[in-house]
């Protein structure tokens, strides 16, 4: 079994809020929000990354998900990274 981070549908869609108004290079389309509510996305692959549009910022944690038919990615807020409850699979 692995330990894995995973939002929950409010917490992906603050992060592809944050993403936006930090203009971060990795967001989501806004048709997250017709998921079911229940939806829980599993972060399989992550990167700390540093730039947005090329211009340094601070860390922040890139992160792929698991969304129904496959894998998204998202740049997400290192306080709110960190918050985000795991569980093992």
């Amino acid at each position: 079994m692995k330990k894995y981070k995973f939002f929950t549908l409010n917490e992906l869609v603050a992060a592809n809020e944050i993403a936006k108004k930090r203009n971060y290079n990795r967001q989501l389309i806004d048709d997250i929000v017709d998921f079911p509510f229940d939806s829980l996305f599993p972060i399989t692959l992550t990167l700390l990354h540093e730039h947005a549009c090329g211009v340094k910022v601070d860390p922040h944690v890139r992160c792929m998900i698991g969304v129904p038919g496959g894998s998204a990615f998202i740049d997400c807020d290192m306080n709110l990274f960190n918050s985000l409850s795991e569980t093992f699979i």
